[in-house]
């Protein structure tokens, strides 16, 4: 992976999640990315992984991502670490509780001519929705 890559993926968890510049994912992913995380029916490409993003924003408005650790490897890179907010809007159905969240995820990105070609999400949604009341 070139220096480029892990650039890139600064940029989308600084600039672009945690700096609300969702614009950025039009920039930074493939016209034709894929997103392995995304519901049925979600579009393709920068698209779908914005609208999938601004759902969690509007549920959690302080959404922080913070990654503990990445590993580089040829075009990919894997990462571990956790998101935070507080629940002011409705998430999948379930009312604004007001509580706050910390919900560790494992991420894996793969990038093509120094772009996001590819992404899979494995966040703890069990431990969210724990963390929520709702289980």
């Amino acid at each position: 992976m070139s220096h480029d890559n892990r650039s890139v993926f600064h940029r989308i968890v600084s600039e672009a999640i945690n700096g609300r510049k969702i614009g950025l994912f039009d920039e930074l992913f493939a016209h034709d990315s894929v997103d392995h995380d995304l519901p049925p029916g979600t579009p393709r490409g920068p698209a779908g992984t914005k609208a999938k993003l601004g759902g969690f924003i509007e549920a959690f408005p302080d959404l922080e991502l913070t990654f503990e650790d990445e590993v580089v490897d040829g075009d990919k890179i894997a990462g571990r670490g956790f998101f935070t907010g507080t629940h002011r809007g409705a998430f999948n159905g379930i009312a604004p509780t007001g509580k706050s969240v910390k919900v560790p995820f494992m991420d894996l990105w793969r990038f093509e001519n120094g772009k996001v070609a590819e992404y899979w999400g494995a966040p703890d949604l069990l431990g969210l929705l724990k963390q929520l009341g709702a289980v």
